[in-house]
């Protein structure tokens, strides 16, 4: 319990800096941001809608003790392990698990942060295509299959930068109609299989060249599916309690297949990829966030009760 203890204090100290962003307001009985005309706040600038809340959090934990989720796969992107040819290895931080490689691409300077909020560990490289333009402009990622990624309940958390409107799967773990898989065909999209079938979601959310955190969380016990971006609940899927989610046999991952960086060119981004082994809370995040609910619209897609969260962030810009 000691050891819980200490780490969990020690993730105060990140918390805590991360708090210079403005907080929402009420008005017109709903919680809102204030937006600056012409500007969209940068990620830094939207980390802690309350960061009050993320620091009370994480001293309830540190008094009652709770042990943190189990990692079972951290990719940082901090080095290549084969520099000097096309290929590039990315190192997993989960002691067993597989290096994330693939054929193009090469680790990056141009961090989200110097420092990474949840975890205050230094942030020095991120994943993009071959600046070379002789070089294939994508980073098209796997991971192979190890069995410690057979789980009920699970986070999937990443930083990106984008414009593009086609990115295939920015992470996927999908075959044969199973499995887990979060795209972009024209804006962000999310599919994942439980016993009761597939869930899919649409029109989430459109990348516009700005850093964001993209998590999905998915809770066995109740059933719940939830997916975030920079801590904003896009889509939300409560189904039924008990059912684990269902994943293809012997698959690994995909990670940013075709990313490239669209309008931006060759610029595109990832980062941080970590897998977690049960539904972490907002605060629990890589990128820490305090989520406080907004009554946008919400619909019925399909059988059951499939609620679609759908919010935008995006402001116009000068």
């Amino acid at each position: 319990m000691m050891k819980n203890v200490v780490r969990i204090s020690l993730l105060l100290i990140p918390i805590a800096l991360a708090c210079s962003g403005r907080r929402r307001t009420p008005q017109n009985s709903q919680v809102a941001r204030q937006p600056i005309p012409g500007e969209r706040e940068p990620l830094t600038k939207r980390l802690k809608p309350a960061c009050l809340a993320a620091v009370t959090a994480a001293f309830v934990l540190t008094i009652v003790g709770v042990t943190q989720a189990d990692t079972i796969g951290y990719w940082r992107m901090e080095e290549d392990t084969r520099v000097g040819n096309a290929a590039y290895h990315i190192p997993n931080e989960f002691a067993g698990g597989e290096t994330l490689r693939g054929a193009f691409g090469e680790v990056h300077p141009n961090v989200p942060f110097d420092t990474v909020p949840g975890t205050g560990a230094a942030n020095t490289g991120t994943l993009g295509p071959h600046t070379n333009p002789s070089l294939h402009p994508d980073v098209s990622g796997w991971v192979p299959y190890y069995a410690a990624l057979d789980v009920g309940s699970v986070t999937v958390e990443f930083f990106v930068r984008t414009d593009e409107n086609f990115v295939l799967q920015l992470f996927g773990r999908w075959a044969g109609g199973l499995g887990l898989e979060i795209g972009v065909i024209d804006t962000l999209r999310l599919q994942y299989t439980t016993a009761s079938g597939t869930v899919k979601m649409s029109d989430l959310f459109t990348f516009d060249g700005e850093w964001e955190h993209v998590a999905f969380t998915y809770d066995q016990a109740s059933g719940v599916g939830k997916l975030f971006v920079s801590g904003e609940l896009m889509a939300m899927n409560d189904g039924p309690d008990g059912e684990a989610l269902i994943w293809p046999s012997g698959e690994g991952i995909h990670v940013a297949r075709t990313l490239a960086g669209g309008t931006l060119g060759r610029t595109g981004l990832f980062d941080e990829l970590r897998i977690s082994d049960r539904a972490l809370d907002t605060t629990e995040f890589l990128a820490p966030f305090v989520t406080i609910p907004e009554p946008t619209s919400a619909a019925l897609l399909g059988v059951g009760s499939l609620a679609l969260l759908r919010r935008r962030r995006r402001m116009n810009r000068a």
